[in-house]
């Protein structure tokens, strides 16, 4: 996952353990968020966003961690309805047996 914490922690010209330091978390925590080793979840991604708040620094979530805004393609080839056509939107699903799972 992609962030930006290194960005706006040097934006800010602190060390890592410093950014971890409101947090209780040290710099090897940090270091590895930065670099994609560990990721951040939700709750942790806000805790990081009130520590660089605690430095002056307003960031959304988004501005820590951009969206991926690439489409997402499915690799499956077509969804067929029972007549051989492809599904659309508000096409109804045929009744399932007990215990069968959704195409």
């Amino acid at each position: 996952m992609e962030n930006n914490i290194q960005r706006y922690r040097k934006q800010l010209r602190i060390s890592q353990t410093k950014l971890g330091r409101p947090l209780g978390w040290g710099q090897v925590r940090i270091s590895a968020y930065e670099n994609g080793i560990r990721i951040p979840s939700v709750d942790q991604a806000r805790l990081l966003i009130r520590a660089f708040a605690s430095y002056g620094l307003v960031l959304s979530l988004d501005d820590l961690f951009p969206p991926d805004l690439s489409p997402i393609v499915y690799g499956g080839g077509p969804v067929l309805n029972d007549s051989g056509h492809k599904r659309r939107v508000g096409d109804q699903l045929p009744p399932q047996a007990p215990g069968q799972e959704s195409p």
